[in-house]
């Protein structure tokens, strides 16, 4: 069971890297396409409004603040 979770995994990191790979490569081709374009930039800018919101949550600061103590402690326990 191990091993087929672990062949899974494996297979949609390739696929995953993969595709960014080729998606990379070929944007500059992609984006010449009208509708394409339009939905890149709506994606985009969707995006960017989601991560915006929810980097203005409280939970987000609380989240930061944690990571930085704890990454903070860390340095100080190895040094």
């Amino acid at each position: 069971v191990m091993a087929g979770i672990a062949t899974i995994l494996a297979a949609k990191l390739f696929a995953t890297v993969f595709l960014t790979r080729l998606f990379q490569v070929c944007r500059a081709q992609l984006v010449q396409i009208h509708w394409f374009a339009r939905l890149l930039a709506w994606i985009t800018a969707t995006k960017d409004r989601l991560y915006a919101r929810v980097r203005a949550m409280p939970a987000w600061a609380a989240a930061v603040a944690l990571v930085a103590s704890a990454r903070t402690a860390l340095r100080q326990m190895l040094s």
